[in-house]
């Protein structure tokens, strides 16, 4: 394969996975200078655009490198990496910021846990006493960012981010899969018999 002779893609997708990692970082960082809440909002998963669309550049680069090839298995590796680098560091910069930087979003986290349980709980039409027990039992979570918590964020994150691997990987094989190397030495000999048969 083509991946053996001069490209190191591990580089490209560590590069990539670090530059994706940087955006959430600032697009993180520009939302809690607009405003604090907006960290806790569903505009951050917004960042995610970034990590696919690097994803997607990572893929990209390599199918050009390779005589607009890239394998199944290649996709799934290297576009996984991309996730692998760059949820890490969000997630490590979330972290550092929930515990050490602002400790406001801890309580900030708190309030909006219990806005959201008292909305789902008014939606359901539960009674008062079942609001009431939900909304005590959400103050008495703790919204630290602790090891576990952010590792188990992390996880899930690779999980999802393995998901969208398998999808671009899937739609770059299939646009690409015909300047697959082994099928073109498999239809030359075909090729070469169709000729000597015509010549003949």
């Amino acid at each position: 394969m083509p991946e053996k002779n001069t490209v190191n893609f591990n580089n490209i997708a560590l590069q990539n996975g670090i530059i994706a990692g940087f955006l959430c970082i600032v697009y993180t960082m520009v939302l809690y200078l607009i405003n604090i809440a907006l960290v806790l909002d569903l505009w951050l998963f917004v960042a995610y655009a970034f990590i696919v669309a690097f994803k997607i550049i990572t893929a990209n680069v390599i199918r050009k490198k390779q005589n607009n090839f890239i394998s199944f298995k290649q996709g799934v590796k290297y576009t996984f990496i991309v996730s692998v680098v760059s949820l890490f560091m969000w997630i490590a910069y979330n972290g550092i910021l929930f515990k050490f930087i602002d400790r406001d979003l801890i309580t900030i986290s708190k309030e909006k846990a219990v806005e959201r349980t008292i909305s789902y709980m008014e939606m359901a039409k539960a009674p008062e006493k079942e609001i009431e027990k939900a909304i005590a039992k959400a103050e008495e979570q703790s919204y630290e960012p602790s090891l576990k918590f952010s590792s188990m964020n992390y996880a899930g994150s690779c999980i999802v981010g393995f998901i969208y691997s398998l999808i671009i990987s899937g739609i770059f094989y299939l646009t690409t899969k015909h300047n697959d190397p082994a099928l073109q030495v498999l239809a030359a000999p075909a090729s070469e018999e169709q000729t000597n048969g015509t010549e003949s």
